[in-house]
């Protein structure tokens, strides 16, 4: 006891000592600990916070002085070594090694939490860098938070591509980025980081998408196109986010989508994840929706939907097989490497759906386009865009650029066979998705609707296969070889076919005539006629007051030069529409300006041979001479003339069109067809439509006469020609000519032997109409009432028979004789000249004179030529229209038929050898002829007076009418209800005078 008490006691005094250095050891370890850095101070914050937990933790109350309690630390305070000895002088040694031990354990998690933080921000930072590097951090800015937006918004170009609007000196260093950060905790910023990584991920595979489209294999195989789809639904997926979509929009996702379509390199998996890529970028609409800073993506997305598209100067023709996607000569991955980024359109990629070579595969594409954009019509119950019904109806993404003249291109059948779709069914939905685009665009619809020539598109739909030549499947190539070869031979004589064409009325556009493809309404006989149905829908549709209106479908109809023919042709006939054309105020401005359309054509064709040289007949050569665009008196000489030229054939060519309709319908109220478009087709109306017609014809009563008695001239010597090429002709040469055949088959209806007619003459078709027309608008005079007989007969057009003559019963050798069986050659005629009314007395004398004469004579060939001669008396000398006729063959006979003795002839030539017949010999055909009518002897009367038909009265013991047509002069013997032929009575009803 006493031993260890003196240890003790010699131990003792060495206890403090021992107990200062521990604690200062242990402080020097804590100050170590706290101070990482090395800076000399440690923060009174940190130091306050860890004896705080070590007072929750401690069994006893621990000396904490009151400047380390957090309540009274106001603001964070450097604490030195020397600070610290202070604070913690009320601390024992066991107390100082538990504060040693919380600070090495708080500074060990510290600095574990650090590292986190710092692999996090790290990674933060790479991914946000190689966003920045291609400018698309930008799309980050609404996933982040507000702070670390703003941060990005700061290093972020809001301006073009050559413009720098970021802050100076900004980046994306590690530095900036932890500062950033450093009040964020490590998850904070993982969470951050979490929202990064989608973008990362598109970018990716935008990337190998790409370099699937670059690769150098000719097809794509069955791992490439696996591949390629692979990628493409990870891509439909991930861009149902609107900032991943801006993404892809940045990056020209759209293009090359498009671009592997129109490749046909890859599957039709591919074509439809590409579609479905497309749509789901397309549904967030940012080019109405996009911030500042999604400017970029902005532009790309309208200049995919060509926003701003301009169809004023778009020259539809120039890009067909461009709008087609016509197959290039290098297809496949060569087009996909040669491309050029963002130049794709939507409507390249509608053109490159709807071009998909096999039925099937088309057919579920364009299902596909027409679902996607009727989401837009339906409400969001049903699947759709609009919130309810009452929401207004957007418009569709369709309806911007060059999608229209797209599906136009594709439903011209008029176009070659390698532009526009074959299959009847196709067409139908072709309609529905247009109809659908178009009726959503408001103006800009009908513009783009013009651009892509769509009234000339509908019309060539409507025309089908009902007339026209057939088209062989030939490449442009050969046909334009074809064409050339079919230049070399004389042109045809101008007939009216069976299938009525419109000879000179038709406008064609880069063709000769009217042309279809068999191959394109092989459908018909499963659908029928189910192209000229949607169609003519279409045209109703769009002409409903909530589109175009009544009007403006008039106005689109008007532009299209031969919208009229093809309304009258097709069969049945669209009543509606034409209702609608026809009472319009602006069909008479159409046809005006479609008639002078027809005459400058036609101007320019009779015009250029002229002055072209042409080494085959007499033309300009050797010493040619390009008149049409010579300078000085000879140009304005021949530009007077054209345009003279073109004033009369824009007349003409209004009464073509005119009759050239009527002929149409008054076939169709004839035979009625069944309802077109759901519209019933009655006679009812149709006459009301060729009243309203008839109501356009620009001429009076009187100007018709006039018309119809310069075609009476004409008709009466194609009559005899035809009569003429019905015997042997003694030129061999001519035995297969084309007019010869017309003349042919004109006789054959001239004498009855033939029911149906291939070619008939077209003018004497149009006159003929053009007479009938007259007769819905008023009732007509007898002499009209007679031409439109004659031009029926030799026509083969059913109508009403021409009168016949009454058979007196007193004959002593009664004959019947058709007057259109004994040819007329003109060097008979030449010995009856009808030049004037003398000329007709001395002709019909001389006539008389021969009876006698052959009655003399017994040869077996007297007969025959008798006959000729009262054929000739009748035919040529007098105006008689009867088909045949009773006579006795001898001058007594004729004289007794016609009423006309050789007293009666000798008084006549008395009479008109006087001055005054003389002068208007010479003043036939002349405005002025009736100038002289006042220096007419009493006995004499001018009854009507023009340039084309005069009729004159002379009185003599009988009164005799003369009647001169084009100046050509002939005796009225049309009376044939009489006993005489030359009776007066009927002459001023005949005329309407």
């Amino acid at each position: 006891y006493l031993h260890g008490n003196t240890l003790l006691g010699w131990f003792l005094p060495f206890l403090p000592a021992m107990d200062s250095s521990q604690r200062e050891a242990l402080m020097q370890d804590v100050f170590r600990a706290l101070d990482q850095r090395q800076r000399g101070f440690v923060s009174k914050v940190e130091l306050s916070h860890i004896l705080d937990a070590m007072q929750a933790d401690a069994p006893h109350p621990l000396l904490i002085p009151e400047g380390l309690l957090p309540t009274n630390i106001n603001r964070d305070s450097k604490v030195t070594m020397l600070d610290l000895a202070g604070y913690l002088s009320e601390l024992n040694v066991a107390d100082l090694a538990d504060l040693k031990w919380f600070a090495e354990s708080v500074v060990r998690v510290e600095t574990e939490l650090k590292n986190v933080w710092a692999a996090a921000t790290k990674g933060w930072r790479q991914r946000v860098a190689a966003l920045h590097a291609r400018d698309l951090h930008r799309y980050l800015l609404p996933t982040q938070p507000e702070r670390v937006s703003r941060w990005l918004l700061l290093r972020t170009n809001l301006g073009s591509k050559t413009e720098t609007q970021t802050l100076p000196g900004l980046g994306l260093t590690v530095q900036e980025v932890e500062t950033l950060f450093a009040d964020d905790t490590a998850e904070e910023v993982e969470a951050c980081n979490e929202r990064v990584k989608p973008f990362i991920t598109v970018m990716e595979l935008r990337e190998q998408l790409a370099r699937i489209c670059q690769e150098d294999e000719p097809e794509a195989s069955s791992e490439g196109n696996q591949q390629a789809t692979e990628t493409l639904t990870q891509l439909c997926d991930l861009a149902r986010s609107r900032e991943l979509a801006c993404l892809l929009l940045h990056e020209d996702s759209l293009g090359i989508s498009t671009a592997m379509i129109q490749s046909r390199v890859f599957s039709m998996e591919v074509a439809t994840q590409a579609s479905r890529l497309i749509m789901t970028i397309l549904s967030h609409q940012i080019h109405e929706n996009a911030r500042d800073f999604e400017s970029m993506c902005q532009r790309s997305a309208a200049s995919f939907l060509e926003i701003g598209f301009q169809p004023d100067g778009f020259q539809f023709e120039a890009m067909r097989k461009i709008l087609s996607c016509a197959p290039q000569p290098a297809p496949g991955r060569a087009s996909l490497l040669a491309r050029t980024p963002h130049r794709e359109t939507i409507a390249d990629w509608v053109g490159g759906l709807i071009t998909i070579e096999a039925d099937l595969h088309r057919g579920s594409m364009l299902d596909m386009l027409i679902s996607y954009d009727e989401r837009r019509l339906l409400t969001a119950a049903n699947g759709g865009e609009r919130q309810d019904d009452s929401s207004p109806v957007p418009v569709s993404l369709f309806s911007f650029g060059r999608t229209i003249p797209v599906l136009l291109s594709r439903l011209d059948v008029a176009s070659h066979h390698s532009l526009h779709e074959h299959r009847t069914p196709m067409r139908t939905h072709l309609w529905k998705f247009l109809l659908n685009v178009i009726s959503s665009a408001g103006e800009r619809g009908r513009q783009l609707f013009r651009a892509g020539d769509g009234m000339r598109v509908v019309c060539s739909v409507m025309r089908g296969s009902s007339w026209g030549v057939e088209r062989a499947e030939l490449s442009p190539e050969e046909e334009e070889d074809i064409e050339e070869e079919e230049e070399l031979s004389l042109p045809e004589v101008a007939s009216w076919g069976k299938d009525g064409s419109w000879s000179g009325t038709t406008i064609f556009k880069g063709a000769k005539a009217d042309r279809y493809y068999a191959m394109d309404f092989m459908d018909d006989k499963f659908y029928g006629s189910k192209d000229r149905l949607v169609a003519s829908s279409f045209l109703e549709y769009m002409g409903s007051s909530e589109f175009w209106g009544e009007v403006g479908l008039v106005e689109e109809m008007t532009r299209y030069p031969n919208i009229l023919q093809v309304l009258c042709r097709v069969q049945p006939s669209c009543v509606g529409l034409l209702r609608l054309l026809l009472s319009s105020s602006l069909f008479p401005g159409y046809l005006l300006s479609t008639s002078r359309l027809l005459a400058e054509d036609f101007a320019d064709r009779a015009l250029r041979p002229i002055a072209s040289p042409n080494v085959v007949q007499q033309s300009m050569f050797p010493c040619s001479w390009d008149g049409l665009r010579a300078s000085g008196k000879t140009s304005g000489a021949l530009e007077a003339f054209r345009q003279a030229m073109v004033e009369v054939g824009t007349k003409n060519c209004v009464l073509r069109l005119l009759a050239n309709a009527y002929h149409h319908l008054r076939i169709a109220s004839i035979s009625p067809g069944p309802p077109a478009g759901g519209e019933s087709h009655t006679q009812e109306h149709l006459a009301e439509l060729n009243s309203i017609l008839a109501g356009q014809l620009p001429l009076t009563l009187e100007e018709v006469i006039d018309i119809a008695a310069t075609v009476y001239v004409e008709l009466k010597e194609f009559a005899r020609k035809a009569v003429l090429s019905s015997i042997p002709l003694q030129n061999a040469e001519v035995a297969g000519d084309a007019r010869l055949n017309l003349l042919r088959g004109a006789a054959r209806h001239l004498s009855g032997t033939a029911d149906s007619m291939q070619l008939r003459p077209n003018e004497f078709l149009v006159m003929l109409n053009l007479i009938q027309l007259v007769g819905v608008r008023e009732p007509v005079p007898g002499f009209l009432v007679e031409i439109q007989a004659l031009l029926e007969q030799i026509t083969g057009e059913h109508g009403a028979e021409i009168p016949k003559a009454v058979d007196p019963s007193d004959l002593v050798q009664p004959l019947r004789i058709s007057l259109h069986e004994i040819p007329l050659r003109r060097s008979l005629l030449s010995h009856f000249p009808r030049q004037s009314p003398l000329d007709v007395i001395l002709s019909l004398e001389t006539v008389y004179r021969e009876l006698d004469f052959l009655a003399t004579q017994e040869h077996s060939d007297s007969a025959q030529q008798r006959k000729r001669l009262l054929t000739l008396a009748l035919n040529h000398l007098c105006y008689f229209n009867a088909r045949d006729l009773c006579i006795e063959d001898s001058s007594l006979g004729l004289a007794a038929r016609l009423g006309v003795n050789s007293d009666l002839m000798a008084e006549m030539k008395d009479i008109l050898s006087q001055a005054p017949f003389m002068t208007m010999q010479l003043l036939l055909g002349k405005a002025d002829i009736a100038a002289v009518a006042e220096e007419l002897p009493p006995s004499c009367r001018l009854m009507r007076s023009s340039s084309a038909l005069t009729v004159l009265e002379v009185n003599g013991s009988e009164a005799l009418t003369f009647v001169c047509m084009a100046g050509v002069w002939r005796l009225w013997a049309d009376s044939l209800s009489s006993a005489a032929l030359v009776d007066c009575a009927e002459v001023v009803a005949h005329f309407g005078l």
